[in-house]
């Protein structure tokens, strides 16, 4: 948290953005500059994904093949939001 307020001492609050992930997966968590005071420790919300790199055509028949709803329909937000929970217990 002492890095993140000498970062803010010196440029915009809305400036900031953490970015959790890994190799494997990418970006998983996005914590946003309103966040970032207000939820010390967090590593954010999960991201939302709506394709792959280059590959919009791919994502979609992937998606169809695994049972998955569309990333903009709300039963892939809460099924998101249920993993995230999930993983945060674990």
């Amino acid at each position: 948290m002492a890095l993140k307020e000498q970062y803010l001492s010196q440029f915009p609050e809305d400036s900031l953005f953490e970015v959790y992930g890994s190799t494997e997966l990418g970006v998983n968590c996005v914590l946003e500059p309103a966040d970032q005071r207000r939820k010390p420790g967090s590593c954010g919300r999960p991201a939302t994904f709506t394709t792959y790199y280059k590959a919009q055509e791919k994502y979609e028949a992937d998606r169809r093949s695994a049972g998955t709803p569309s990333a903009t329909s709300p039963t892939a937000t809460t099924r998101a939001s249920s993993t995230s929970a999930t993983a945060r217990r674990t």
